[in-house]
């Protein structure tokens, strides 16, 4: 029976890749044209049970179809099978044998990991949309700017986050990797965005934030993979960029200690001491780098479009104000920069 089973699986495999890409995507457009025009269909071949009709076959071509223009730059998209349900990873030939042979989540009829724009269901929906938008930034290997964690500027020797590749892999890893030994529904990474979130929407100071880290920690099963302190979320949340710089400032707001002022004790401007005592400044800016912000933005095949957007899609209308590329000075420093302006990603 096991025999049969699998030369089953082959065979409808093969019959899913068998269609050319055209056809394919004929398919796609076709229904995506029925959705946009109000059907109430929607992707209701995910509910049927038979994987072998011919309904839920053509279905699947439709997804992978749509997955394919998804994928990372390691050939990955998410799986929607019953058994991954959007949390791990897989090529898509993995993919198309286990949505045959598991069968895909059947409450998965809004591919929002997929490219499609989730429905407006109210409020409620806020965590659901965060968690989401941040799975898709991590596919591009990049991270989404839901919370700003904290101060990184404090992070010691070889601590400080990883570049390139290095990167990737940890948040790969955290994105992939159960919470604990046979938890299916939360990897680390998802449960530490929850955990934030919590923590900014209702202002639980660090110390509180500590206790219920080590009191998670200790109550989940041995090896689990709970970070057991805040130290711990910032380091993870910090290969992702969501953090932030503290500098120094004037109490008066003269000036700034940074750069060749880094070290002063005193104002440049106004010679007041820059400290209350035992190296406690009067005043801290939060400084949140641009560099790595844009670079997040074009990363992301969800935002890099819209960071684009003025130049290859807006149309310059006479008299219309709805990006700040119609305004005078943006026409302005366009005419003074023609060679910088040329590029679409410029900003």
């Amino acid at each position: 029976m096991g025999n049969l089973k699998i030369e089953r699986v082959k065979t409808i495999c093969n019959r899913l890749f068998s269609a050319s890409s055209v056809d394919l995507s004929k398919q796609v457009w076709e229904g995506v044209s029925r959705s946009e025009g109000g059907s109430d269909m929607g992707h209701q071949w995910v509910q049927n049970g038979n994987r072998v009709s011919t309904e839920y076959v053509d279905g699947v071509k439709e997804f992978l179809n749509v997955a394919r223009q998804t994928l990372n730059s390691n050939g990955l998209t998410l799986c929607p099978c019953a058994k991954c349900l959007n949390t791990r990873l897989q090529k898509i030939d993995v993919i198309a044998a286990h949505l045959i042979n598991v069968g895909i989540d059947k409450s998965y009829t809004c591919w929002v990991y997929h490219g499609e724009d989730e429905e407006d269901e109210g409020p409620d929906e806020f965590v659901n949309e965060e968690s989401a938008g941040l799975r898709a930034g991590l596919e591009d290997a990049t991270g989404h700017p839901f919370f700003n964690i904290g101060p990184t500027n404090d992070l010691i020797g070889n601590q400080q986050p990883a570049d390139g590749n290095n990167r990737y892999e940890k948040l790969h890893k955290a994105l992939n990797n159960p919470l604990y030994d046979g938890c299916t529904n939360s990897s680390t990474l998802t449960f530490v965005v929850k955990l934030m979130n919590f923590k900014v929407m209702n202002k639980w100071t660090d110390h509180s934030f500590e206790m219920l880290l080590r009191m998670l920690h200790g109550v989940l099963s041995a090896g689990n993979n709970c970070p057991q302190s805040y130290y711990d979320i910032r380091m993870l949340l910090c290969e992702a960029g969501l953090g932030y710089e503290l500098i120094d400032v004037c109490q008066y707001d003269c000036a700034i200690f940074y750069g060749d002022n880094k070290d002063a004790i005193t104002c440049p401007v106004c010679q007041s001491s820059r400290y209350v005592r035992n190296k406690i400044a009067y005043k801290k800016l939060r400084y949140f780098p641009i560099t790595p912000r844009l670079k997040r933005q074009y990363a992301s095949r969800h935002t890099a479009k819209d960071m684009r957007w003025h130049k290859e899609v807006r149309k310059d209308e006479q008299g219309v104000l709805r990006h700040p590329a119609d305004g005078r000075a943006w026409k302005h420093f366009d005419d003074l920069y023609p060679k910088f302006v040329d590029d679409s990603r410029s900003v």
